[in-house]
């Protein structure tokens, strides 16, 4: 027996990358489908960690990724109709 067979995923979230994340994110709203940038700040821009000196340009994959990532709408609960819906509404960008 696997020890994969005894996971469960907590269904957390959903995150892609598109270099087109904001018209992604209108089209989601405009569809009454939510979605979140949860890592739209890399950790070395946020205030936190001002102190360490680091600017814009300092670590360009970091700040790419946190420029391109949106997460979408992940749960159990989430039917296969909705599943489809959301593909079709990042399709049509």
């Amino acid at each position: 027996m696997s020890p994969l067979e005894h996971n469960t995923s907590v269904y957390a979230q959903y995150t892609i990358l598109s270099r087109q994340r904001e018209e992604i994110q209108q089209s989601l709203k405009d569809n009454d489908i939510p979605s979140v940038s949860y890592y739209s700040v890399p950790l070395h821009l946020q205030p936190v960690f001002k102190n360490l000196g680091h600017q814009s340009g300092d670590f360009p994959v970091a700040e790419r990724v946190a420029n391109q990532c949106i997460s979408l709408p992940m749960s159990p609960y989430l039917f296969k109709e909705h599943q489809d819906k959301v593909i079709e509404v990042i399709k049509s960008i």
